[in-house]
């Protein structure tokens, strides 16, 4: 049976493979380990088939769910069971056939923007077990009672094991956005006998619950609000010895072969990769360059001509959402006085762009063009200290500890105000949480005050003179927490009220129980992408936020100030929002075919006297995308669409309420997508 869905497979996508992130959910629970191995490599496949262009992919799908499904629908008697347990996937959701599953959860991988997308990365990791290589507590077990149990004084409460079980350390087993983090962890042996297998707790690090041997596999992994796990092993029980942790083998490719067009992500693991060079891994043609005239990547071929350089075969170097594939890609060795080309670069639709010179690239910062999306590098042998490379990367294995990615700020915290520690964490991109312990936070005061401020008048740029939320961070306040900058006129002046803002974001973030109090200042909160394609496809949310701009004669009316990523992504849930002008987001690069999302559920824009109040949404520029705006069970007054910054584009939005009040609707540039309201209540 494994071998026909290999053979299936192999005969319609080229030769694979990619990491296998989704393999425990695929085929891990299987039961026997053809099946397991079987749809390891369909993964594999199906991975490596997601190509660039749509119309091919939907095709291959077709053809290949078609010959699944022939195949599936009558399997051998002796693999029955096998197949019904392969139809469902980790979430538990039974689908018609079980090449239906491959490919949901496969493309649930893909689409997924990840932690991590070192797809330039070469690998073969056999398999590991789990408990020899993190921290473990033999002799003893789970703690007797879970109340008050976490993460991080879960060593204080574990209790000595009678029949000397060995339990590890919680480890983080979901990201904080339910995204798995470990896909290919499996537990072996995992039969419905008496025993604790594992000790689960929420995304709080709460203690939640014990599971016993066999629900494991029963559940098909963890549950959905299980966050981090304590696992268990019994090394000298003859019955358990066989019960153990272990991740399955998996493989990861050089250069993303495949053209990849989305990242797909791979569990943490210990490795390190030092210095490369590129050329070493790609087929190079060597005394060969492109003519320089218009074509697309299907005909690159047709367009070598010979030079005194070589050129590699294209390679896809952004995904389909803008993210850069290979952060360590650089070329050593660069002086802009040297002639010549370093890298021909195409568009996102394979269409060619330009050749590109070393002062070029050395002028964007070492930097991909934000319109490059493919790029056919080139060396020279008579320049041989230009060479491209991968600089040097390491991954850390599991991340295991909760200290490692858990910080607090406050009395006795590991920084006592917010400043500091957005400061200290400024560069770090790893997924993490911040704790702000009960109290007020006077940012205007920890950024310098009066003193430094008063009599600014200086010319930098809002980003210059005061941290953002790092990149992938939670924020969450512990207790009532009080964000304020509330300076009065003669603390700061005019030029330095239009930058400061007690919160700053940028990147992918979570900001949960808040209240920012502002006034003489920009915004209470300032979410700002400027453009820059390292924010493309950034998730932000917002939830339990309270925050209010009062009346001030400095700075700017709005309370919330956004300036969309690409392809963003904001959410709202259960937020108060107080002020003149509670909330206005503009479009920043969105393209055609792009679009944000903004998602408000449960929340209040009112004005300073508690009434419903506006919000703005602003097309800026030459935006040519749609955003989609969904608000349900929201209080607010009506909705302003309107065009900022020379925008020749009419409104970009497609707003739709569901279960709010009545809500009017300007449109200062032509609305050719008109507000749909459902449900309305009425007063």
């Amino acid at each position: 049976m494994s071998e026909q869905i290999v053979d299936l497979v192999e005969g319609v996508y080229p030769a694979s493979s990619d990491v296998l992130a989704v393999a425990a959910g695929a085929g891990g629970t299987a039961g026997r380990e053809t099946g397991r191995i079987a749809a390891l490599d369909v993964l594999s496949g199906v991975n490596a088939g997601l190509r660039t262009e749509t119309d091919a992919r939907m095709a291959s799908d077709r053809e290949l769910a078609a010959r699944l499904d022939q195949l599936t629908a009558t399997p051998p008697s002796d693999a029955s069971a096998e197949i019904k347990d392969a139809r469902v996937d980790v979430q538990g959701v039974a689908h018609a056939s079980m090449g239906d599953a491959i490919r949901v959860q496969a493309r649930r991988n893909a689409e997924s923007t990840g932690q991590m997308t070192w797809t330039s990365l070469q690998g073969d990791w056999a398999s590991v077990w789990l408990l020899e290589s993190i921290t473990v507590h033999p002799g003893h077990t789970v703690p007797a009672t879970l109340r008050g149990v976490t993460v991080a004084n879960f060593r204080d409460h574990v209790a000595v094991s009678a029949n000397n079980a060995t339990i590890s350390d919680p480890i983080r087993v979901r990201m904080s956005n339910g995204q798995l983090r470990h896909a290919n962890l499996t537990l072996d042996g995992d039969k419905d006998v008496d025993g604790v297998s594992y000790l689960a707790f929420d995304r709080d690090g709460n203690a939640l619950r014990t599971h016993r041997y066999g629900e494991f596999t029963a559940n098909h992994g963890f549950q959905p609000d299980e966050y981090w796990a304590a696992m268990l092993e019994y090394p000298s029980d003859p019955d358990f010895k066989a019960k153990r942790w272990r991740f399955e083998p998996r493989r990861v490719p050089w250069l993303n072969p495949g053209g990849m067009s989305v990242p797909t992500v791979i569990d943490p693991t210990l490795f390190k990769l030092t210095r490369r060079h590129v050329f070493e891994g790609m087929n190079v043609n060597k005394g060969m360059v492109l003519d320089g005239r218009a074509h697309t990547l299907p005909d690159w071929k047709l367009h070598l001509t010979a030079g005194m350089g070589s050129m590699a075969d294209p390679l896809r170097i952004r995904y389909e959402g803008g993210q850069p594939i290979y952060p360590s890609l650089h070329i050593e060795g660069l002086s802009a006085d040297k002639e010549g080309v370093i890298y021909y670069a195409y568009d996102r639709s394979g269409r060619y762009l330009r050749a590109v010179a070393p002062r070029t690239w050395q002028a964007a910062g070492g930097t991909w063009g934000d319109d490059e999306y493919w790029a056919a590098l080139v060396q020279y042998p008579n320049v041989p200290e230009r060479v491209w490379t991968l600089g040097e990367v390491s991954v850390d294995w599991l991340n295991a500890s909760a200290t490692a990615t858990e910080y607090t700020v406050g009395t006795n915290g590991d920084w006592p105000t917010l400043t500091a520690c957005f400061t200290a964490l400024q560069n770090d991109a790893s997924e993490k949480t911040i704790l702000i312990q009960p109290g007020e936070y006077d940012i205007f005061a920890e950024l310098g005050g009066k003193a430094k401020w008063a009599g600014y008048a200086g010319t930098d740029n809002w980003r210059d003179v005061q941290p953002v939320v790092p990149a992938n961070t939670t924020v969450r306040g512990v207790g009532r927490v009080v964000l304020r900058m509330t300076p009065k006129d003669d603390e700061i002046s005019a030029r330095a009220a239009t930058l400061l803002s007690p919160l700053n974001v940028s990147g992918s973030c979570t900001i949960e129980n808040l209240d920012i109090i502002a006034a003489n200042c920009r915004y209470a909160i300032h979410d700002e992408a400027s453009s820059k394609s390292e924010y493309a496809g950034s998730v932000h949310t917002y939830r339990d936020v309270r925050a209010v701009k009062q009346t001030g004669g400095r700075g700017y009316s709005q309370t919330l100030g956004f300036g969309e990523a690409r392809n963003g992504v904001y959410r709202f849930d259960h937020c108060r929002i107080e002020g003149s002008s509670p909330f206005t987001i503009h479009t920043n690069v969105n393209r055609a075919g792009d679009g944000t999302l903004i998602d408000i559920t449960d929340s209040l824009f009112l004005d300073l006297t508690g009434n419903p109040a506006w919000i703005g949404l602003s097309t800026s520029g030459d935006n040519k995308a749609v955003q989609h705006v969904t608000i349900a069970n929201s209080t607010l007054s009506g909705i302003r669409l309107y065009g900022e910054n020379h925008s020749s584009i009419a409104n970009s939005y497609q707003v739709t309420l569901i279960g709010c009040p009545p809500a009017a609707v300007t449109s200062a540039n032509g609305n050719p997508y008109p507000v749909r309201q459902y449900n309305t209540i009425r007063p």
